[in-house]
């Protein structure tokens, strides 16, 4: 099955794949809701009708992380498009702001397999999740809310020569604030779990079966991260309540044709909260540390929760 996406000019405007993901499983499909009747006719037997009433589409894709298609998950993440500047003859840095409304930026998926091909329109990300250890390809999980599928056709998966992230391209660094955050020193960890929660919601009315609207609602970033039990470092951030700036940096090869630019994906969170202490004492193991972390807003300070999140590539536009 190819599984491909592009962003939408117009939310629930369908368009054409403009990147196909390398899906390592797929459970998106139609879910129609229908109203069973329940009058009684006389008998032990249920009602004699159930209409449609509502058309949507939901489900999951997990696949692997790569720099072409991260851009447009971005843009449907965060709710708009980047601002890209040229940084270095062909590298084109992407910048990303939290979109702050309910009708974040949308995605048309398209599928084709040997019955034929799908298109869901207005797809909208409910959660998404990033799967980091250290000797793996980096994973990505998203799911999905859409309206219901339609046939269409004309479509050939196609997959250009994108770049995947591995975990030992992660650089961990923590912080007072996120101005000291490129002088901290890297943390090595033994594996990193980043989510997004979007809380999508499904707006359906009374004059069709097609939702409305499907829209955002509380933003949400947590994750959890394990590390050796080496010292109580960690363990006194949870107990003192300190909140402390994170960065997520992917650094990749060097971009091609470019002096110093390489494929990079960046993240800075600007106040979170260390949580959940939770050690692994096995026997005949080393020792470990797992703890949790919660996104806040940074109020009195960068007044945000996402300070900066950039993609570089060789993607000119999103």
């Amino acid at each position: 099955m190819g599984i491909g996406i592009g962003v939408e000019t117009t939310r629930g405007v369908g368009t054409a794949p403009a990147y196909w993901l390398n899906a390592t499983s797929f459970s998106f499909r139609d879910v129609p809701d229908r109203a069973l009747s329940t009058a009684g006719f006389g008998g032990i037997w249920g009602g004699d009708q159930s209409p449609m009433t509502l058309e949507h589409a939901a489900g999951d894709i997990d696949f692997e992380l790569d720099d072409q298609s991260f851009g447009a998950i971005l843009t449907a993440l965060l709710g708009q498009s980047p601002t890209t500047v040229t940084t270095d003859t062909t590298a084109y840095t992407h910048t990303y702001t939290l979109s702050n409304n309910n009708q974040h930026s949308s995605l048309t998926m398209t599928t084709t397999d040997p019955i034929g091909q799908l298109q869901f329109k207005m797809s909208m990300i409910d959660t998404f999740e990033l799967d980091i250890s250290p000797n793996s390809i980096i994973g990505a999980k998203v799911s999905f809310m859409s309206q219901g599928s339609d046939t269409t056709s004309g479509n050939t998966a196609t997959y250009g020569a994108s770049k995947k992230f591995i975990g030992r391209f992660l650089t961990f660094k923590v912080a007072d604030t996120t101005s000291s955050l490129a002088a901290a020193a890297k943390i090595n960890l033994k594996s990193l779990t980043l989510k997004i929660e979007k809380n999508a919601e499904v707006q359906a009315t009374l004059s069709t079966v097609q939702p409305e609207d499907i829209v955002n609602k509380m933003f949400n970033i947590t994750g959890d991260f394990v590390l050796n039990y080496e010292d109580r470092t960690w363990l006194n951030y949870v107990k003192n309540g300190s909140y402390k700036a994170i960065r997520i940096d992917l650094t990749h090869d060097d971009l091609a044709g470019t002096t110093t630019a390489k494929y990079q994906f960046t993240l800075d969170l600007s106040k979170c909260s260390i949580e959940s202490f939770d050690p692994s004492f096995n026997l005949d193991d080393v020792v470990t540390q797992k703890f949790t972390f919660n996104a806040l807003y940074d109020a009195g300070g960068n007044n945000n929760v996402i300070n900066s999140c950039t993609l570089v590539n060789q993607v000119a536009t999103y």
